[in-house]
């Protein structure tokens, strides 16, 4: 698990290209076409986007940052 929500995405779009090509090895037909970095945006998709949630973000890590060092 990471904490950044860019990469625990990127990880999850590179496990489905993982299982796409697997099969496709077996001849599955009707497929997803492999997802190149950055063609499905799950953030936007799920609305981690959002004003909201990127402020609530940048408040819970500069709080994570200010327990860290205190």
């Amino acid at each position: 698990m990471h904490a950044s929500p860019r990469k625990s995405w990127d990880l999850v779009c590179q496990r489905l290209n993982v299982e796409i090509e697997k099969l496709q090895g077996l001849e599955v037909q009707n497929l997803l076409p492999l997802q190149l970095p950055g063609s499905l945006d799950g953030l936007t998709l799920f609305g981690f986007s959002s004003l909201q949630i990127i402020e609530e973000e940048c408040l819970h890590s500069s709080f994570a940052v200010a327990l860290k060092d205190g």
